[in-house]
């Protein structure tokens, strides 16, 4: 039975994660990392002692620094993904969920129109400074998708496709991981232009190779024994996917690995599937054509294009992984 305090924690979610958000942006977690305490936290913040403060304590009563004797502390495995130099910093993601704070505003409208709010593709090359937020908010969230792939085993392929790879951060991780493996990271023109300057100096990056690809049409490169397919199943209608699940096919590859937000329909109120439908009401706010699959409706498609589902399990992040094969 669902209870009014249940109602009113969800109606309230969005209080945590502006709080959080803010953290992050106005750089709480840094100044705490660097020794800062109670009496010097507005300083290093530059911000008012009461502002610095009571967003301190939201942050404490979240769990994510902790406070003993008057000193603070990020809290453990937190410090390397909310402060900016970390290594495995989400803080870029943090700062494009920000941009998307506002569009949220606006979701009424955008169910009512069944149109987003902002131009179409803004965020996939047709606006800059759009894309490049995008770019750097998906490089950001990579943290959660690298671990989502630490069990995939590729010690059998030569050569991937990282279709529609964005950031490229999936592709470079992977060519890393496998020391044997050519990764060739293809997507849009003005999306590649910012992977370009991500891939540069990486350890990798010998056998990393970007190509500007619009993959809705056309046929697929071929010499690809793998194709991944990462973050993207969302932004594709079912008539889209269906035409790009046959063209991988024929383009001779004979595994091709998903990646992406699924509703399961055997646990569909469990958190995965809350956050694949609430992520939904988050492309409709920017994204015309896209679409929140089922896990059995994506299997449909899959074997209506001639492959064999081989796996399927939710991974770190929410993330499903359906790997298939010919």
């Amino acid at each position: 039975m669902i209870t009014p305090a249940e109602i009113a924690v969800r109606a309230t979610g969005y209080w945590s994660a502006k709080a959080l958000i803010t953290a992050v942006e106005m750089g709480l977690f840094d100044a705490i990392q660097g020794g800062a305490t109670r009496a010097t936290l507005a300083g290093e913040m530059g911000t008012s002692e009461r502002g610095a403060l009571t967003l301190l304590d939201a942050m404490v009563t979240a769990g994510l620094v902790t406070e003993r004797d008057g000193l603070l502390a990020v809290a453990d495995g937190a410090g390397e993904l909310l402060t900016t130099a970390a290594s495995k910093s989400m803080a870029a993601a943090l700062a494009y969920n920000n941009h998307l704070y506002n569009l949220w505003g606006e979701l009424g409208s955008a169910v009512r129109a069944g149109q987003p709010i902002v131009p179409a593709r803004a965020h996939l090359g047709q606006n800059a400074e759009e894309t490049r937020a995008f770019v750097m908010g998906m490089h950001g969230r990579a943290v959660l998708t690298i671990a989502a792939l630490a069990g995939l085993d590729l010690s059998d392929a030569r050569r991937l496709l990282d279709l529609g790879s964005g950031p490229g951060t999936v592709g470079r991780y992977l060519a890393g991981r496998f020391a044997h493996l050519h990764v060739v990271l293809a997507d849009l023109p003005g999306i590649t232009v910012v992977a370009r300057g991500l891939t540069a100096g990486q350890p990798a990056a010998g056998r990393v190779e970007h190509r500007e690809l619009d993959y809705r049409s056309g046929s697929i490169p071929d010499m690809f024994d793998t194709v991944l397919w990462c973050g993207a199943l969302h932004q594709h209608t079912p008539e889209e996917t269906r035409s790009l699940l046959g063209r991988i096919a024929a383009s001779g590859a004979s595994r091709l690995i998903t990646v992406d937000y699924l509703i399961d329909a055997d646990d569909v109120t469990g958190a995965a599937s809350e956050f694949a439908a609430l992520f939904g009401l988050n492309m409709s706010l920017f994204s015309a054509t896209a679409h929140m699959y089922r896990l059995g409706e994506y299997g449909a498609l899959l074997k209506e294009a001639g492959w064999r589902v081989a796996g399927s399990t939710t991974a770190a992040g929410h993330y499903r992984i359906v790997e298939a094969r010919r």
